[in-house]
């Protein structure tokens, strides 16, 4: 037997505006329950958000199971239990994060509110958005690392835990309303996949250039990607190192009918796949 609720509240005041969101969960069956797992009703993940907006100030909150999307080679889909803040004033913004490296489960008094390298991962960015938001430039930065103690429900870190760093910068361009759409991201590490080996850290570079758009009935899209060897970032295990490619594709949409095509050379870059 498994029930699932989900609450969301929401207050607002004026330019003030609350929200929370949480899962419970009542499991109940004949077999033993792996750990970390139990029976029983368990209060499963929560998030709590806070923003204020008035004029050209806005700025936000979130405590709890957050998810943090910053650039395709640095901080990518990296969901964990932590804290982040954004600041917005005109065109200029300002953001930041910190994360626990293991995967909570459940309530375990750990908010992962704690800037340790060895079992933490926050990071930063900074930037600007001209000409009516159609320019966005960021640079961004990423450290920390797992504990090789760190195996948690649904991740398994190297046994002899890692750590890292990464910061890079990132350009992105619509000047056309969706005809000419570009994106250029430059990334450096700094990363070691086994603290306790004794072998120093090795740095490396990745960058990408992709453009794209939608003329009516056609579509196109083009990009070339590099990723170094030992290009590495602490949680985005979905970095593939040493591959470089070039892809270009083209499409027709009709009422009925559609018809796409694309060629490439070297290794596929994963941003096109």
């Amino acid at each position: 037997v498994q029930a699932n609720l989900n609450t969301h509240n929401v207050l607002a005041q004026g330019p003030w505006e609350f929200s929370l969101t949480s899962n419970l969960r009542y499991l109940d069956q004949e077999r033993a329950i792996a750990e970390p797992e139990e029976k029983g009703i368990e209060f499963m993940d929560y998030l709590f958000n806070g923003s204020y907006q008035k004029g050209a100030l806005a700025a936000r909150a979130a405590i709890g199971d957050i998810s943090i999307d910053e650039s395709r080679n640095t901080v990518s889909g990296l969901s964990r239990r932590g804290g982040s803040f954004g600041l917005d004033y005109g065109p200029v913004f300002t953001s930041g994060f910190v994360v626990r490296s293991d995967q909570a489960y459940g309530i375990d008094g750990d908010e992962g509110l704690d800037f340790d390298n060895a079992d933490h991962i926050y990071g930063a960015t900074a930037g600007i958005r001209l000409f009516r938001e159609r320019v966005t430039l960021k640079s961004l930065y990423v450290t920390g690392g797992e504990s090789a103690s760190d195996s948690s429900y649904g991740t398994w870190p190297d046994p002899g835990g890692l750590e890292g760093e990464a910061h890079g910068f990132s350009l992105e361009t619509d000047l056309f309303e969706n005809r000419f759409m570009t994106y250029f991201e430059w990334d450096a590490s700094d990363y070691d996949p086994d603290v306790s080996d004794g072998v120093a850290s090795k740095a490396d570079k990745a960058w990408l250039a992709q453009v794209n758009g939608t003329l009516g009935w056609f579509s196109y899209e083009g990009l070339y990607e590099y990723t170094g060897p030992d290009y590495a970032v602490p949680g985005n295990a979905g970095i593939q190192p040493d591959r470089e490619g070039f892809y270009a594709g083209s499409g027709l949409t009709f009422e009925t009918v559609s018809l796409t095509g694309s060629v490439y050379q070297g290794q596929v870059p994963r941003a096109a796949v």
